[in-house]
């Protein structure tokens, strides 16, 4: 699992996960971003789809594609359900 990331796309760059080089970095590896488009991301160094910032990040630099897995859910009772997405 890589550092937290502060966003997914945009400003401050350097503490986004699109800033993320993916060539030394393992298919499959995880990285949480803090808010934004928070939650729990794949990289998936095959994949090519098409970035929307929100659910998939094309890297800057590097192959592959970062997925959102587990992203915050509604709020109950104060605490946030979590919830799966892009399981393949």
């Amino acid at each position: 699992m890589l550092s937290p990331r502060e966003i997914a796309t945009g400003s401050p760059s350097g503490d986004a996960l699109d800033n993320i080089n993916t060539n030394p970095v393992a298919d499959g590896a995880l990285c949480y971003v803090k808010s934004g488009a928070q939650g729990l991301w794949e990289l998936e160094k095959t994949a090519t789809d098409a970035a929307d910032g929100t659910t998939i990040v094309a890297p800057s630099a590097g192959p592959g594609r970062w997925f959102l897995k587990l992203g915050p859910g509604p709020v109950t009772g104060g605490f946030p359900i979590a919830t799966i997405q892009n399981i393949a």
